[in-house]
């Protein structure tokens, strides 16, 4: 999970970015998911990216952690974050 909560700008550059990182985890076998501020979420429906990513709000999360579920096993890859 990529969070953005706290995003409360992307350019154009920012963009490109996430549609990249996108792309490589879906060849990678990789669920990428976000949590997306008011602004994030707006930029994506407005792109029409939205369906793409299907950002979730920080609402109801209690971890904000990278968290990744691998598609090919089902199984869930929790990368180690330094708190």
């Amino acid at each position: 999970m990529l969070d953005l909560a706290r995003v409360s700008r992307i350019d154009a550059c920012g963009l490109g970015i996430l549609v990249v990182l996108k792309r490589w985890a879906r060849g990678a076998g990789v669920k990428l998911q976000l949590i997306a501020s008011k602004t994030v979420r707006e930029l994506l429906d407005l792109t029409g990216l939205s369906s793409e990513f299907e950002p979730r709000s920080s609402e109801g999360v209690q971890r904000a952690s990278d968290f990744f579920v691998d598609s090919r096993e089902g199984s869930a890859i929790e990368s180690v974050a330094a708190d």
